[in-house]
């Protein structure tokens, strides 16, 4: 069953996937620059989070 916390999750993992594919592209692929790299440890986070989250449910 789906929580109001893994949605949460779920959205802030798109608005961030969203926001770092955006960024790539504005900085013409620089994966090294702040901005991305910034963005990309956000996701990782959010993921961290989404799969901490699975894993007390299972």
């Amino acid at each position: 069953m789906f929580t109001s916390e893994f949605h949460r999750e779920v959205s802030e993992i798109d608005i961030l996937r969203d926001r770092l594919e955006s960024l790539i592209k504005e900085k013409h692929g620089n994966l090294l620059d702040s901005e991305v790299v910034n963005v990309s440890k956000e996701l990782n986070a959010a993921l961290n989070r989404y799969e901490s989250l699975q894993n007390k449910n299972h």
